[in-house]
Formats: C-alpha cells, sequence, structure tokens
C-alpha cells in the first residue's frame, strides 16, 4: 500500500473485524533482533520504584464492559456527515433525519430533504426557495479523497501558508502558516478520475463543520450584488454553508452560511459545487456563476489573511483601498501520519494519553495513533477515549485510536510480570508496524490493519528496552520522544546534570562503580538511587531538601527500571506552566549540558473538566453518598482518600487512626484501596459502616467525586495525575506522600503553592524517621502522633488557612483551564511538537 495516496472506494470494507483462535500476535517473529539477547545499558539496572512517580497515580474509575473491534482503520473521514446543530449562538431546534445523508447515498438512496430554517438573529420572512431535486446516485463508484489546501501567492510562486481549521470570529477562513492547524478537506471523484469540476468539497475538521460543513463562496459584507467579473469591485468571502449547499454551476442561492450566522445575521447568497481538481497537479480551482448564469474568471486572494475571491483583484484594490495577494490553491495528496505510543503499565501514565490521543485525531484528520498498553487497561482506555470523543465524533474518527495490548491478561497486581511481557513483545510488535503489516490484540484477538509505519514513536521514559528496540529496527530515522507524567520539578532530579541539581549521569557512574567494586549493577544502582546521606538536594522550583527525604516510607515492594532521557530525541510532559511554570521555562530555554526540547501539553484532563460535572461511571452508592452529604452538611464537607492505584501505607494502624479522627471530627469521606497491597481490617469495615459518615471502596471515579459541589479536600499521596485532578477541580489537599516524585511534589504544594497540608507523623521507615530540612520536624512513629497531627489539620481545614488554601487551589485551577482554550500555551506547544516531528 502506498505510504503518500489514501483513498476508499465508497462502498469497500477494509478492517472488518476477524477473531483469531488464542495466539500471542498476528505478525512474524523478529529476524535481526532478538529480544532474549538484546543487551540493556547498565541503566536498566536501577532498583526503585521511581517507575511509580505517577505511574499508579489517579484512581480508577469502575470497570467497563471490555473494548470491541474498535480499532479498525478507515482512511478517509466521513463526507457530508450531518450532526445536530452546536456553536456559540442559540440556533432553533431542529428535528434531524435519523439517517445521514452519507448513510443514504452508502444504501444506495437519494438524500434526506433540505431542512429549510432562518438565520440566527432576530426573526424574519424566510426567502423562498425550492428544495433541490434528489442527485442521481452514480453507478461507478466514488472515491474519497482528503488533504490540505497550499496557499502560493500565483505572482511570486512563493507559499504563504495554509487554509486554516480555526475561522474568524465573523466566520470567516483564515490563512494559518503552519501546516498542523491546516483545516482537511474531503471531496469525491468517479473511480479512476484525476479530474473534476464544480464539485463541492467538506471542510472535515474545521471549528464550525457541525453546522457549515461545506467549502463555500460567500456574498460579500458590503455589496449589493453577488456578481463578480471584469471592472467589478464586489467581492465574495471564503466560509462554510450547511448541506446540502447549492448544485452546480446554478446561479447564487440564499444559505445559511457561517459568514451571516456569525457577524450580522443579513441574508447573503452563496455557492459550494464550484470547485475544481486536477488530482495529477494538486491545482485546486474555483468558478463563480453570476445571476444570469455567466461564469466569469474567479480569482482567490488574501487581504489580511482572511481570504476571499472576486472577478477583478485591481477594481477590488483600487475601490477597498486595500492590498491583496492572489493567490493559486492546491491539495496534496494526503499522507496519513502514524504516531505510536507505549506506556509501562499503569493507568497513571495511559489515562493522561488517552486524552491526548483523542484529541489528536479529533483535530488533525491525517493523524493515526496506536496505542500499546497493558492489559487490564483496555477497557479503561476504551471508556476514557470515548468521553473525550462524546456522542458528535464519527465513527471514522474514533477507528483512528487504536489500542492494543501485545500480552494476555496477566495476574491481578503482577506489575513486574507486565512489565516484562510487555518489553518482550515489544520489539515483534514494533518491526509489524513499521513494515506497515497487521497487528493483532492478544487480549481480543483482533486484527488491526496495516497502515503507514509509524513516524514518531512516544514511550514512557522508563522504558529503555522499547527504545533500544526501536533504534535497533529504525536506527535514527523515526523520532523517539519521551512521555514524562511525573512531576517535572522532581523528575528532573533524576535526569538533569549536577549543575543543575540533577544526579548527573547515573548509567556513567554506575559503570564506573561496577567497575571500581565488582559488585553488579543492580546492586550499585540501588545504592546510588537510594543515597541517602543527608546532602542537601537543590533543585529549580523545589524547596532544599536533604537526599533521604525522597524516601519517606518503607514500602513492600521494589522494580527494575530504566530512564533514556539522554538517548531520546525530545520530552513530552503531561505537567503545566500553571504549577510548574519556574522549572519549565528554564528546561524550554536551555541548560548549559541540557539541550533536550520540552513540550509542555498539561493538563490532560477531560473536555470540560472543572466546568462541568464529570461521569460517575456507574458508582450510585457513590453519588447518593455526596448528594446526601451536600444536603446534610454542605458545600466542601467530604474528604476523598486515595493512594492511587499501587501505593499503601505499610502502618495500617496510622489509616485507621485517621479514619477514627475523621468520625469523631464528624468530617464525611470517601477512602479508596485500589492498590493490590491494600489491606483493611475487618473492624475498620465495621467502624466505618455504622457510623454513617464514611464509605469504602476498591475503585472510585476519583474525577467525578472531586468535582461534586460537596467534595473539599483530597488526601493524597500526590501523584502527578491526583494533584492535577485535584487543582484543575479547585479542591486544595492533605499530602501523605510514599516514594518517586511525590514527596518532592508534596513539599512544594505544602510550602510554595500553599495549596496542601503535609503530614509528617505518618511517614515510617529508617529514612522516614530523620529531621525535615525545611522546618526541622521529625516523626515520632507513634499512632497517637498521628492523632494529633490529623485533628489540628482537619481544624486547619475548617478555619481560616483552609479557606486560604481553597482561594489559592481556585486561583490554580483558572490558569490550568486556560491552556488548552484555542491559543493557550498547551495546545500552542502541541502544534509546535507535531510542526517538527510529524509534519516536517
Amino acid at each position: 500500500m502506498e505510504a503518500r495516496l489514501r483513498c476508499l472506494q465508497d462502498h469497500r470494507s477494509y478492517g472488518a473485524p476477524q477473531k483469531l483462535k488464542v495466539r500471542w500476535s498476528a505478525v512474524p517473529q523478529l529476524t535481526p533482533l532478538d529480544i532474549d539477547t538484546m543487551k540493556w545499558t547498565t541503566s536498566f539496572a536501577l532498583s526503585s520504584l521511581f517507575i511509580l512517580l505517577s505511574t499508579f497515580d489517579g484512581v480508577l474509575a469502575l470497570p467497563m464492559p471490555p473494548p470491541g473491534n474498535q480499532c479498525m482503520i478507515n482512511y478517509c473521514p466521513s463526507y457530508f456527515a450531518h450532526f445536530p446543530p452546536r456553536g456559540p449562538r442559540t440556533k432553533p431546534t431542529l428535528s434531524m433525519p435519523t439517517r445521514t445523508n452519507a448513510q443514504r447515498l452508502a444504501g444506495g438512496l437519494g438524500p434526506n430533504p433540505p431542512i429549510h430554517r432562518g438565520l440566527i438573529g432576530t426573526p424574519r420572512q424566510r426567502w423562498a426557495t425550492s428544495p433541490s431535486p434528489s442527485p442521481v446516485v452514480p453507478l461507478n463508484p466514488k472515491v474519497t479523497h482528503c488533504g490540505v489546501v497550499r496557499l502560493t501567492d500565483s505572482k511570486t510562486d512563493s507559499q504563504i501558508g495554509y487554509i486554516g481549521k480555526i475561522s474568524s470570529s465573523k466566520g470567516h477562513l483564515f490563512v494559518n502558516e503552519s501546516i498542523s492547524e491546516a483545516v482537511t478537506v474531503c471531496f469525491k471523484l468517479d473511480k479512476d478520475s484525476s479530474t473534476a469540476s464544480s464539485i463541492s468539497i467538506v471542510l472535515e475538521d474545521w471549528n464550525l463543520k457541525s453546522d457549515f460543513p461545506l467549502f463555500a463562496l460567500i456574498q460579500g459584507r458590503v455589496d449589493k450584488s453577488s456578481d463578480i467579473g471584469l471592472h467589478s469591485s464586489n467581492y465574495l468571502t471564503l466560509g462554510g454553508v450547511e448541506w446540502p449547499g447549492s448544485r452546480p454551476q446554478s446561479p447564487p442561492k440564499l444559505i445559511v452560511n457561517s459568514y451571516s450566522s456569525y457577524w450580522d445575521g443579513f441574508d447573503r447568497t452563496a455557492e459550494s459545487s464550484v470547485w475544481n481538481i486536477n488530482l495529477t497537479t494538486g491545482k485546486l480551482t474555483v468558478q463563480w456563476t453570476n445571476s444570469d448564469r455567466s461564469q466569469p474568471t474567479t480569482q482567490l486572494f488574501t487581504v489580511g489573511n482572511v481570504l476571499y475571491a472576486g472577478g477583478d483583484l485591481d477594481a477590488f484594490v483600487t475601490h477597498h483601498s486595500r492590498g491583496a495577494i492572489p493567490l493559486q490553491p492546491s491539495v496534496p495528496q494526503m499522507s496519513f501520519k502514524h504516531i505510536l505510543f507505549s506506556v509501562f503499565p499503569a493507568w497513571g501514565h495511559t489515562r493522561p494519553f488517552c486524552i491526548l490521543a483523542a484529541r489528536l485525531v479529533k483535530e488533525h484528520a491525517d493523524i493515526i495513533v496506536t496505542m500499546i498498553i497493558g492489559p487490564s487497561y483496555l477497557s479503561l482506555a476504551q471508556s476514557e477515549i470515548s468521553a473525550e470523543f462524546g456522542d458528535r465524533v464519527p465513527d471514522e474518527i474514533r477507528r483512528r485510536v487504536r489500542f492494543l495490548s501485545t500480552i494476555p491478561p496477566i495476574q491481578s497486581g503482577d506489575f513486574i510480570g507486565s512489565m516484562r511481557a510487555l518489553v518482550e513483545t515489544y520489539a515483534t510488535a514494533y518491526q509489524a508496524l513499521s513494515q506497515a503489516k497487521t497487528i493483532s490484540c492478544a487480549v481480543e484477538g483482533t486484527i488491526f490493519d496495516a497502515i503507514p509505519p509509524p513516524v514518531v514513536v512516544i514511550l514512557d521514559f522508563i522504558a529503555l528496552p522499547q527504545l533500544q528496540a526501536t533504534r535497533a529496527i529504525s536506527g535514527r530515522s523515526v523520532p523517539i520522544i519521551a512521555w514524562v507524567t511525573g512531576h517535572m520539578s522532581s523528575t528532573t532530579r533524576w535526569f538533569l546534570p549536577e549543575s543543575a541539581g540533577g544526579i548527573g549521569d547515573l548509567g556513567a557512574r554506575i559503570d564506573a562503580e561496577v567497575a571500581r567494586t565488582g559488585s553488579s549493577p543492580e546492586e550499585i544502582g540501588e545504592k546510588l538511587y537510594k543515597q541517602a546521606v543527608g546532602r542537601v538536594v537543590k533543585v529549580i522550583g523545589l524547596p532544599d531538601m536533604y537526599d533521604y527525604e525522597f524516601f519517606p516510607q518503607k514500602l513492600p515492594f521494589s522494580v527494575p527500571i530504566s530512564i533514556f532521557m539522554k538517548e531520546c530525541d525530545a520530552e513530552i510532559v503531561a505537567t503545566s506552566h500553571a504549577f510548574e511554570n519556574e522549572l519549565l521555562n528554564t528546561l524550554q530555554s536551555g541548560l548549559p549540558d541540557w539541550k533536550k526540547e520540552t513540550y509542555v501539553v498539561g493538563p490532560l484532563l477531560p473536555s470540560g473538566y472543572g466546568i462541568t460535572g464529570q461521569s460517575v461511571t456507574g458508582s450510585d452508592e457513590i453519588q447518593a453518598f455526596l448528594d446526601e452529604k451536600f444536603e446534610k452538611h454542605g458545600q466542601n464537607s467530604v474528604l476523598l482518600i486515595s493512594f492511587g492505584s499501587a501505593f499503601w501505607t505499610s502502618a495500617p494502624e496510622y489509616l485507621e487512626e485517621i479514619v477514627e479522627v475523621l468520625i469523631e471530627k464528624k468530617f464525611p469521606f470517601i477512602c479508596s484501596f485500589a492498590s493490590p497491597i491494600a489491606k483493611i481490617s475487618p473492624e475498620m469495615v465495621q467502624k466505618v459502616k455504622s457510623s454513617s459518615l464514611g464509605i469504602l471502596q476498591q475503585w472510585v471515579p476519583q474525577q467525578f467525586i472531586l468535582n461534586h459541589p460537596a467534595t473539599g479536600w483530597l488526601l493524597t499521596h500526590c501523584g502527578q495525575s491526583s494533584v492535577t485532578e485535584a487543582l484543575a477541580a479547585g479542591v486544595p489537599m492533605i499530602a501523605w506522600p510514599f516514594d518517586a516524585d511525590q514527596p518532592a511534589a508534596a513539599a512544594r504544594l505544602a510550602e510554595e503553592l500553599h495549596v496542601a497540608f503535609e503530614l509528617v507523623e505518618v511517614r515510617t521507615g529508617e529514612t522516614g524517621m530523620r529531621p525535615l530540612l525545611r522546618n526541622g520536624r521529625t516523626a515520632k512513629g507513634t499512632r497517637e502522633a498521628v492523632g494529633l497531627e490529623f485533628r489540628k489539620v482537619i481544624d486547619d481545614c475548617r478555619s481560616e488557612k483552609g479557606f486560604e488554601m481553597r482561594r489559592n487551589a481556585e486561583n490554580i485551577k483558572v490558569k490550568l483551564l486556560e491552556a488548552w482554550k484555542e491559543n493557550g500555551k498547551s495546545r500552542q506547544e502541541l502544534s509546535a511538537f507535531l510542526d517538527k516531528y510529524v509534519y516536517a
């Protein structure tokens, strides 16, 4: 299959689901690389929980049904898809047909009758118009072609940009210099035909497509007539019109259009079946038909990046005293861009990318995303992506996110087993994708279509073996981007040079110690990673801390991990400038010994998060509990206790003491025990039940709880996803950190951002019982001390100090919600990443 030209016959089915018998993979085994004998660098010898630096962060939603054949790919987006109206202004409620015109045409039927409605604005008399006759469905099959519209100065032959996917407030189409922000256009030609005249074009991913899907010329603002020609200064503006548009070579007709609807509400004529295309040259031309059916020469041009058309450019310039650039548009054939993502088997690392993947395919009609994730997260990923899409996104877009697992389900809680299995199967899967072959899901048995090889690979930044396998197969022809989900001010300590407060080249230090002492890399890595000699650590964006403060808890597990930041081409981080601005600005401006490009795309939360309520995901008991406590105790009265999906205290009596304090203080609470090592005593269960103040559940819908008006506080391990979800909901925190990025994040939240109380008495283990640099406090190591500290924290939550923390959290929430607006910082940085690594 050619990588540069993608087109579908209308009625041909690509990627029909095929079920396999139980098998490991539908792709051949590696020949140039045997993963079992591949040598990993000594960096992989680190033994720590660093993989969990937000890895198991965020409490999972309740389990959803397993995904079906969700990842089959139909290359070309829908054509003439018709959706219920939406937009920034209120429109009359319409009774929409149950089948879209595209569905009817595909089934051999004529289109639905046109729906006539008044333009937005004050009521007026509708124009008289006759419905267009149903076109004859051609006997020859049609082929859908898609691409972007490239704009060239027709005088100088220099490229000036593309037609952008975001309209102005007046409903205009604009010039945009970035191809990643170019609107995708789709049109149909007869099979085996390379030219066509008077065709309609769909603005596939235009922000106003739901109301105005057809690319059209619209009568100008000041012109009394829509006729253009030689010696006429009349002009037309480029925008969108509603379905079904105008008939080919017909005179102008009054059509509901984007310009009138978003500007002044005046009735205007428009034409949509005006485009001529030559696929061989890519040349796109336009032909307007005047009211007398004459067809004057029609020239596209731009004034101040707004797109227009007219019959005499010199007459327009003279009359309007405005400079204009004549344009020659072209439509290069669309080449689909395939992005591969592979992540450590943990929800805290997977969930943010689900949101990013959905936005990528929704806003870029030429992007396909393949996600290789842990088997236990397939249904959760399906739920997360579907929620981000909402109800209006068609299947053609949904299918461009393909999520699968290369391993069958593994015993619950076996993180090490899942990680090793994913490592062992990654190289085989990547080789198949790099050769544009099919690949199968080891859980569902679904075969995924062969698509173009990945143009960029995004790997969890702790996935060194996957990076090595990718390099062995593709060399440096495919960029590898590190996916960083942790608190950036904390994680940078592990890969920044010593001059910037980091620990330097840890791999080189391990090699040197192995050579000097003869010890194993595992032993040396464990020793260097968990170094706790009382050295003061100074990192940008963090309060000064002793090195042992990064390990405040005794943990029952340790996992071998690896970090490949030096070997990657760039990094994408899921944090936000809203609460890590100082460090992020330093990284992006460049450090003397660190030149990695950093793209900040957080927060990656569901659209509408912090503004609208989130899905309760089937937990009626949780919703009923919150509603009841809101009525009885009021707003911000409930505490959510959540340590993510992996962490749990090694001193369960401390948590029991906290629960007793909450009951004593009549402070309602919800406690999640999602970790596979979590233990809840029967006595605690009975005590909570009899109190009627609390609820215990293994999995809870954390985002729903945080956005419920009854919720006031989050007791958290300070994983990055939980912190982001809390701040984006305006909820302050009580910090109980365990390991990885969490201890430093807790210190920053409490000491610098003033949005959290940090618990000290809950610390355990040798390093946890040593004094803190910032306040000199030392944990006493008793249940009684935990109770005394927590009683004071609860009193502070209900005092002015707590109210101030809530105001601080609300201020950060406002900044977080700005990041993904039209010109938000995170949206701009994602666009810059796409321009360099996807569209370059």
